[in-house]
């Protein structure tokens, strides 16, 4: 009886073994030994289990350890940038730095009267949350306000790096639970 090849193999293709069929008896096997081992807390799987978990502890406080090496490398090219705006605008400022309290005459004095030049205001909470800082008067260089805003990022960079932080302190505590010993 000659014997009939499939069309990969004739084309030069070796022979592919898919594999037991999951209906085929030998696979039903198999799944009805795992379970048996399972009910019967077989050492080997439950050891694979913790394996995976173990595994999966170390991959979170990886991922954490990363994401915290980024953060900071962040924070440090913001704090540059913020430095470096800072620099340009001391530049460009140039002979105003020079004035100072030395050179003004101290012995002038204003006298103020309570009255209604002087009233206390509340203002909204909104404003108040909208500036961080304030500016540093009505024409700003820009350059301070380019350090301005590279400083605000940077202290939301270290909120970000303390909570970060804490989780990474969390994982950690989380990965020395598992007794490595039973591995």
């Amino acid at each position: 009886m000659p014997s009939r090849k499939r069309e990969s193999e004739r084309k030069g293709n070796p022979p592919v073994n898919t594999g037991p069929s999951p209906f085929s008896d030998e696979c039903a096997n198999s799944a009805v030994e795992q379970l048996n081992e399972l009910a019967r807390g077989s050492g080997s799987l439950r050891r694979c289990v913790m394996e995976n978990d173990v595994d999966e502890e170390i991959f979170k406080l990886l991922d954490c350890m990363n994401e915290q090496i980024h953060l900071k490398l962040i924070l440090e090219r913001k704090m540059k940038e913020c430095w470096m705006a800072m620099a340009k605008a001391r530049e460009s400022m140039g002979s105003l730095l020079n004035i100072s309290v030395v050179n003004l005459d101290s012995t002038s004095t204003v006298d103020v009267e309570n009255g209604v030049n002087f009233i206390l205001r509340q203002r909204d909470d909104d404003f108040s949350r909208k500036q961080m800082f304030k500016k540093f008067g009505l024409f700003t260089p820009i350059h301070l306000v380019t350090a301005q805003k590279h400083s605000i990022a940077a202290i939301k960079l270290v909120c970000n790096i303390a909570s970060n932080q804490a989780q990474l302190v969390q994982d950690m505590a989380k990965y020395a639970e598992h007794d490595l010993k039973r591995l």
